[in-house]
């Protein structure tokens, strides 16, 4: 699955195998980039602008972007032409603009190291958030549901910490969320269901807890990716996602979700591609399956769960789409490389 936003600067292209982190060992680079820059000494946070001078943007945006600058190392970052010495922020890298507003801020995989400043929220007219695969820490400012123009957010691949901000489902816009690859914590917020015009959500390799909110299948039809993979999430699957009628992909993988797969799975058929893989799912899996004809070969993966199928037709669909599923049932694969059939032992702490 791929993604491919065009802007007035620059694309952004954002790929991840499915099944797969969107993590990277490029971060290890970004870390050492982070090291050097606040140990090796004469660095300067100071940007000298005077926004009252430019006349380009609103002086509250300008001074947004100046803050961005100083709080996360602007003279650290890989590209910064401009930043701290035009008083032209529409021409700094990564900034674009159109009918006196900044509308894109792109900087990913750039070097920046720090916090996410509160006053980015003052952007009111930015369609495009680019902050991915940083060194960026703390939380996500809840100053940035003010941004009701946006379309697309990504702070993946970073070290952002706290719960995801309910303010984030005020975005009304918004095409694409991305969080994944971070030290997100707490619950998914019920509130995202405000975001009408979703096409992906993904959530995944944080460290989210409890349930899968139901309202979540109050996102409509439009919504394409819905990945929550890598995290702590308990409880049952809500069978209110049968309403995300448009959904192609499903990750809901290395999880401690429990009990049996709701019948109204059947009802997703636009669905390729599933990963229920690695949880604490159990029972018959349900006929209603076969209904989902879209399902490539693979496509269905469900190992290191505790599920059946007695069906010849359900077995055959498994076999298809899940080969090898059926040897893999009632085991987990623990933190030292071995599997257990010990059901008992199965927790969050033994992923």
């Amino acid at each position: 699955m791929a993604l491919e936003i065009n802007t007035a600067k620059s694309k952004i292209r954002i790929r991840a195998p499915f099944g797969q982190p969107t993590t990277h060992p490029a971060r290890r680079v970004l870390l050492v980039w982070a090291f050097l820059a606040t140990t090796l000494g004469g660095v300067e946070l100071s940007a000298q602008i005077d926004c009252a001078v430019q006349s380009e943007v609103p002086p509250s945006e300008c001074e947004a972007l100046v803050s961005l600058w100083r709080s996360t190392g602007g003279s650290g970052w890989g590209e910064s032409f401009g930043w701290a010495e035009t008083d032209s922020p529409c021409s700094w890298f990564g900034v674009g603009c159109s009918s006196g507003h900044v509308r894109e801020l792109v900087l990913r995989s750039n070097n920046l190291v720090g916090q996410i400043p509160l006053s980015l929220g003052d952007l009111s007219g930015l369609r495009v958030l680019d902050l991915g695969f940083n060194v960026l820490s703390a939380a996500i400012p809840q100053q940035l549901g003010q941004l009701r123009e946006l379309a697309f957010l990504l702070l993946d691949g970073n070290f952002l910490s706290g719960p995801i901000p309910p303010d984030l489902g005020e975005l009304k816009n918004l095409e694409l969320l991305t969080l994944e690859g971070n030290r997100l914590s707490g619950g998914i917020p019920p509130q995202l269901q405000g975001i009408a015009n979703l096409l992906e959500l993904r959530l995944g390799d944080n460290r989210l807890s409890g349930p899968i909110p139901p309202e979540l299948g109050n996102l409509g039809t439009v919504l394409s990716v819905l990945s929550l993979r890598g995290n702590l999430l308990e409880g049952t699957l809500p069978p209110s996602l049968s309403a995300l009628a448009g959904l192609t992909t499903l990750d809901l993988s290395r999880n401690d979700l429990e009990g049996a797969l709701p019948p109204e799975l059947g009802q997703l058929s636009s669905l390729t591609q599933v990963d229920l893989g690695h949880n604490l799912l159990s029972g018959e899996v349900p006929a209603e399956v076969l209904d989902l004809s879209q399902i490539v070969a693979g496509g269905f993966a469900i190992p290191f769960n505790c599920l059946t199928a007695t069906e010849p037709a359900v077995r055959a669909f498994l076999d298809f789409a899940s080969p090898g599923w059926e040897a893999t049932q009632c085991t987990r694969v623990f933190d030292d490389g071995f599997e257990r059939g010990d059901l008992s032992r199965w927790s969050s702490n033994s992923r």
